[in-house]
């Protein structure tokens, strides 16, 4: 009886152990995953960020190209009346 109770004294330490181990192993996976997202985040917020200060920057040149090809656009319809 003695030797049943120190096998399965051995048995659940051992279970502890590896219970504690893989405890461990699941929280460093569950941190990871949640660094990822958050970078993840962060790396989306850079694009549309840049993207839209891109275009806030951009936006008096394309404002003046798109008179440019308005005035050939009215020459090349007078032009084309005359």
């Amino acid at each position: 009886m003695d030797q049943e109770l120190k096998e399965i004294k051995s048995v659940l330490a051992n279970t502890l152990s590896l219970t504690e181990e893989n405890n461990r192993i699941l929280k460093k996976l569950h941190r990871a995953h949640q660094i990822a997202v958050f970078m993840k985040v962060i790396h989306w917020v850079l694009i549309i960020g840049i993207a839209v200060g891109a275009f806030y920057f951009l936006q008096p040149f394309i404002d003046q190209t798109e008179s440019v090809i308005k005035s050939f656009s009215n020459t090349a319809e007078k032009f084309k009346n005359f």
